[in-house]
């Protein structure tokens, strides 16, 4: 009966040494994975909007060439044709807005 207790008390002392290691561990890889997530969303975006203005920006100068008014607001650039239809294109942070509607 003591071999038994000393077996039962020899094992939940190893369990409490070795539960703070195994949480630390658990913790650690669950925030890993998080940023991970995080890292791979932030990337994907960045490659997605690069894609997008590049896409999106070849149209630009030739809609504000056609334009009868052009307007910005906040990276949104909206042209009115000769026509009267309405466009609306996104702007790289770094185009020039003001040689775009001088050109108009």
């Amino acid at each position: 009966m003591a071999d038994l207790k000393n077996v039962v008390t020899a094992a939940i002392r190893t369990f409490k040494n070795l539960l703070a290691p195994l949480l630390i561990l658990f913790f650690l890889c669950k925030t890993l994975a998080l940023i991970n997530k995080y890292c791979w969303l932030l990337l994907l975006s960045f490659f997605e909007y690069k894609r997008i203005s590049k896409d999106v920006y070849k149209c630009n100068l030739l809609l504000a060439k056609l334009s009868s008014s052009v307007h910005k607001e906040r990276n949104v650039l909206s042209v009115v044709t000769k026509d009267s239809s309405k466009e609306k294109c996104y702007l790289k942070p770094t185009s020039h807005i003001g040689e775009i509607e001088a050109s108009s």
